[in-house]
């Protein structure tokens, strides 16, 4: 059974514990100008995007990503190798990810970004799930891990804290592209807790992501069966008291009063909505994993999509990877690789 480790957990969505030995790395830190360049929201015509399934660019209400046009060349990155802090002046304050850029010359590679649980850290959620690093060994893919900001330090998910995460990710996205020598067509959002409903939510709104996986968190968005087709990869477990698959009743008000309102959703129920909007065909495949995991998973669906979802039984609210949780029936971190940023 999953431990959940009170050193930093609080009363809902905080970061998933790190091995006791982990430290932060010190990183160098870049500073880019007050928004890069061609991502302002505001900036973007109606004639040069794609507007999401259901909406138009008249629509008021309606998100529309930056399109990303990469030239048929060879990729020149101009982001340095190795692990670096970049930290960016937006409207919202003062933002910062830290970017883990393989040696890699002239080849795209694919993106993750990885977020971590309110009250997290991007140091937090790197040591977590290992992925940062992991993709600098294999020199597979890049990974960025943002800071979320606010009392809380939670993502700006819609129905819980004010923000714009969402534009602040997509910038992430194009300037990965653009400078780190992203490809655009193999972007991904993982993330834990409330990480893992930032991930979600960006499956939904926005068009610049291929995949995302949820970890511990997938029914903290609300659902959204209209959207196109994005492959989903989602973990849970089912004695995680802080998030439970059945949905929730409410926070600790006393102490954080409207902060963490998050949207309460059947974690079935959502996947279910995924594997519907993902034009899936019959029932899911069942796999026993382990003795105590299941896979769920629809692999016949649209644009090549497929929709997973992974259930430990007794697991609580922890991102599950050996040395991380005293069961170590299963590697999120292993399948996130896997399923995504392995593949080609």
């Amino acid at each position: 059974m999953s431990i959940l480790l009170s050193s930093v957990l609080v009363a809902s969505c905080a970061g998933a514990a790190a091995p006791a030995s982990t430290t932060a790395p010190t990183v160098p830190t870049v500073a880019l100008p007050t928004t890069p360049s061609s991502v302002t929201p505001s900036t973007v015509t109606p004639s040069s995007v794609t507007a999401p399934p259901g909406t138009t660019v008249d629509d008021p209400d309606a998100h529309v990503s930056p399109v990303i046009d990469v030239p048929d060349t060879p990729c020149e990155a101009t982001t340095a190798s190795g692990v670096t802090e970049v930290v960016v002046q937006r409207t919202d304050g003062r933002r910062s990810y830290v970017v883990h850029r393989p040696d890699v010359v002239g080849s795209r590679l694919p993106l993750l970004v990885d977020l971590h649980g309110t009250t997290g850290t991007s140091a937090l959620q790197e040591a977590t799930s290992g992925l940062g690093a992991a993709g600098l060994a294999s020199k597979g893919w890049i990974t960025v891990t943002p800071q979320a900001i606010g009392p809380v330090s939670a993502w700006s998910v819609p129905g819980t804290v004010p923000g714009d995460d969402l534009n602040f990710v997509e910038e992430i996205v194009v300037d990965m592209v653009e400078n780190a020598c992203a490809d655009p067509d193999r972007v991904y959002a993982a993330g834990f807790s409330s990480g893992a409903a930032m991930a979600t939510w960006l499956g939904c709104e926005s068009t610049l992501f291929a995949g995302v996986a949820p970890v511990a968190g997938v029914n903290l968005a609300r659902v959204c069966e209209d959207a196109r087709p994005v492959s989903l990869l989602a973990f849970h477990g089912t004695g995680d008291m802080v998030v439970p698959m059945e949905g929730l009743d409410g926070w600790d008000g006393d102490r954080f009063d409207d902060l963490r309102l998050f949207y309460r959703g059947d974690a079935w129920a959502t996947v279910e909505s995924w594997a519907r909007r993902n034009d899936c065909a019959g029932e899911p495949m069942m796999i026993e994993q382990t003795p105590s995991t299941t896979r769920h998973e629809w692999n016949d669906c649209a644009d090549g999509t497929s929709v997973v979802f992974v259930v430990t039984d007794g697991a609580g609210h922890v991102w599950p990877r050996p040395g991380i949780d005293d069961d170590g029936s299963v590697d999120s971190s292993a399948e996130i690789r896997t399923r995504f940023l392995e593949s080609p």
